[in-house]
């Protein structure tokens, strides 16, 4: 089933020129199979309400809403970087403590000095998840890595014996989640095969960012469909391509939060974006795999397993690359995660009759 595209809407009309621009900066956030679970209502030109979309939850392999609520921390993290380079400030007030409330994050954006930000770091954020090196990470770059987290991650070296549990883990995690066939047909939904409806969603996966190349990638486009995800052939490959990818690394990245508040999920979000648009001035690659956090008994035993005080919300598998390629990922337009407030609809209605000559 190819899902809907997001209904347009008219909220994009009341935000100024550089609100478009910030928001648009903002939707380069990662995000899950290319989710891209945001929306932001207008209340006015510099007041929005960031909110989480229903329709791109994950909850076959993720019940509690966990990985949108952190790519829409990442999210905020963009906003408030493209607003500081543009002057302006972007405040931030969280509305509550439901994972699965749509409203929460309201923004106010004030005049200040430009930051200077280079935004072009935040257009050629990529993840990638072939060609690592086994090379160890250097101490001086393992301390910049850890350093956005603020004493909430782990290093784990490749060849250490967390790192093995790591690899094996989740090896046997995404191997036990590809044959869940609740959780292969939720990833099914959101693979873009054909051209045609990657340009039509502007979400979710595509060969290229599965990279996918050459012939292959030519084939897929091609004769794929949906229904192929669901095979006992695609498991396997994908399966064997993960055996591959924990082969090859540098180490490991774990992240926790406190606890498993929504305000603690959308600041560790926040903070796993500092992260990722760091690394490539470093040379490195980090592929989040977060299979052993989604599949039992791994997510039951990995804070004590690996000594966490907290909750483990992410792992990044990290390594040096050779080549780092420019983005591929589709991003929407603003004007399909853009919508307009009820109560500022109301005022322009009421205004336009006002001044109607039949009002």
């Amino acid at each position: 089933m190819i899902r809907p595209k997001t209904p347009t809407t008219t909220g994009a009309a009341h935000l100024e020129e550089a609100g478009l621009r910030i928001l648009q900066t903002a939707s380069r956030a990662p995000s899950s199979h290319n989710i891209q679970p945001w929306r932001v209502k207008v209340l006015e030109p510099r007041r929005w309400i960031v909110c989480a979309d229903p329709a791109r939850r994950l909850p076959a392999v993720d019940p509690d809403n966990r990985e949108p609520l952190l790519s829409i921390g990442a999210f905020l993290e963009n906003l408030a970087l493209a607003a500081g380079s543009l002057g302006l400030r972007a405040d931030f007030a969280y509305l509550g403590d439901d994972p699965l409330a749509q409203d929460l994050v309201e923004v106010l954006l004030t005049e200040a000095p430009p930051t200077g930000y280079p935004l072009d770091r935040i257009a050629r954020r990529r993840t990638l998840r072939n060609g690592f090196r086994d090379t160890p990470i250097s101490a001086a770059h393992v301390a910049a890595l850890l350093t956005p987290f603020r004493g909430q991650a782990h290093f784990l070296a490749q060849d250490s014996k967390d790192g093995r549990y790591l690899g094996e883990g989740t090896l046997e995690a995404f191997r036990q989640q590809s044959w869940r066939d609740v959780a292969q047909a939720e990833l099914a939904d959101w693979i873009r095969f054909a051209p045609e409806e990657a340009r039509r969603t502007r979400d979710g996966l595509t060969p290229a960012t599965m990279e996918i190349d050459g012939i292959g990638g030519w084939f897929l486009r091609r004769f794929y469909v949906k229904e192929k995800v669901m095979t006992p052939g695609f498991r396997e490959r994908g399966i064997k391509g993960v055996a591959e990818q924990v082969g090859h690394a540098g180490g490991w990245v774990v992240v926790w939060a406190p606890d498993r508040s929504v305000p603690g999920l959308l600041e560790t979000g926040r903070r796993l974006q500092r992260c990722l648009l760091s690394v490539r001035e470093m040379g490195i690659a980090a592929h989040p795999m977060t299979q052993m956090i989604q599949e039992r008994p791994w997510r039951d035993e990995l804070a004590s397993r690996l000594d966490v005080p907290g909750v483990p919300q992410l792992i990044l598998r990290i390594g040096y690359v050779d080549a780092y390629p420019d983005p591929v990922s589709l991003r929407r337009p603003v004007e399909d995660f853009v919508l307009q407030a009820p109560a500022l609809e109301a005022s322009h209605e009421s205004t336009a009759r006002e001044d109607s000559p039949c009002a």
